[in-house]
């Protein structure tokens, strides 16, 4: 009974590493960018950088809900 259960276990495990590891990468990056380098702030008016930042941001949100939803479907 043991047996059974401890693949399962590990396996659930490891989804959530997998999740909180894309999660907590994919918010430092985006930090990074837009907070440190001070791409999400428009100063003055909207920049490349700023459309950089932010077509980074959407692209890669979806791209982590994605990501998220295959590693939570198997």
């Amino acid at each position: 009974m043991a047996s059974e259960t401890e693949p399962d276990i590990k396996e659930f495990l490891i989804k959530i590493l997998q999740a909180v590891t894309a999660l907590v990468v994919w918010a430092v990056i985006t930090m990074f960018f837009g907070l440190y380098l001070e791409w999400a702030h428009i100063h003055h008016h909207f920049n490349i950088l700023n459309a950089i930042f932010y077509i980074w941001f959407v692209a890669s949100f979806i791209g982590l809900i994605y990501f998220l939803y295959k590693v939570w479907k198997r």
